[in-house]
């Protein structure tokens, strides 16, 4: 009996893959993929939420199979994203690869153990090896935004895992008990190298900056009780002035796309390091493609976020 359940979870695997869901996500065969992600709200703390996402440049033709606790969830093709609400608790993540009018294998590719927490997002990246195999890895925020603006919901599956939830967001009360978040934006995602201008921020890094936008609002509020301070860091390529000159350009036009996005001019701060401050201090000095690659890490723009008691003034 076991074996035929078994049996009869792949082949749910591979018929998801091919055929429609029903019901309000149903999607055609040739479209099979949704909206592009959104930066969700913040949760209610008896749920946590699960986001797995593929990059589109993911070069394995197939899809990667995902189960939670050995219920299957999603086929996920390149640069497509799942995600899922649950109870906060211990899960076991199953993946394999398949592809189409090949023979499924029994085991997973990999079979990991994740802790879920009240109220909080866990991200995971799905991805292939060498071998062919599907491969998982959680990834912090700041990294897995960037990346998940970028893809779409995959839509023509139907998950069938017992424990899924409607996800609930928090109560708007939750936003005086915000913390203060720091996010660290790579400069590369949002301007060409050398440049800083708002006219010049790239249509992925405007995505990643409006998302920004939705989540400081979402969590924080966009009144005078928010605190935002930017800023600027570049690599140690020309000059200190003009290394500085940059690092505050880029914080300033960071805080004009911020006020254009409904934020309070006031409320706003910016400044710029110059190359005073590296992540990366092992690079060498000659421009070239492998250093500049190098300082990557270098060239970055910080939003700090905060709430400040509003005060009260007699008239």
């Amino acid at each position: 009996m076991k074996n035929s359940l078994q049996r009869a979870a792949r082949y749910v695997c591979c018929l998801g893959f091919v055929v429609l869901s029903l019901g309000a996500h149903a999607q055609s065969i040739t479209a099979p993929l949704g909206e592009t992600f959104k930066v969700p709200n913040l949760l209610v703390k008896h749920q946590s939420r699960l986001v797995l996402y593929r990059l589109a440049t993911d070069k394995q033709p197939g899809a990667v199979s995902l189960y939670i606790d050995g219920a299957y969830l999603a086929s996920l093709q390149r640069g497509a994203y799942t995600e899922l609400c649950l109870p906060p608790s211990k899960i076991e993540i199953g993946v394999r690869m398949t592809e189409n009018g090949r023979s499924v294998r029994d085991a997973f590719d990999v079979l990991n153990t994740l802790s879920l927490d009240p109220g909080k997002e866990v991200f995971v990246q799905v991805m292939e090896e060498l071998n062919g195999r599907a491969l998982m890895v959680t990834v912090r925020p700041e990294k897995a935004l960037p990346e998940l603006v970028k893809t779409r919901e995959q839509r023509h599956t139907l998950s069938r895992v017992p424990k899924a939830q409607a996800c609930q967001d928090a109560p708007k009360s939750a936003k005086a008990t915000a913390p203060f978040t720091s996010t660290t934006l790579n400069a590369d995602a949002l301007f060409p190298f050398g440049k800083s201008s708002i006219d010049t921020i790239a249509p992925k890094g405007r995505r990643i900056l409006d998302h920004l936008i939705d989540r400081i609002k979402s969590e924080f509020g966009a009144g005078k009780t928010v605190t935002i301070h930017i800023t600027g860091h570049a690599d140690s390529f020309g000059s200190d002035h003009g290394n500085l000159r940059l690092s505050k350009e880029r914080a300033a036009a960071i805080k004009s796309y911020f006020v254009a996005g409904g934020l309070l001019p006031d409320r706003i701060t910016t400044d710029g390091r110059g190359d005073k401050e590296l992540v990366v201090k092992s690079c060498a000095k000659a421009l070239t493609a492998a250093n500049v690659a190098c300082n990557k890490p270098n060239r970055r723009v910080v939003v700090d976020v905060g709430r400040k008691q509003a005060t009260q003034t007699n008239d």
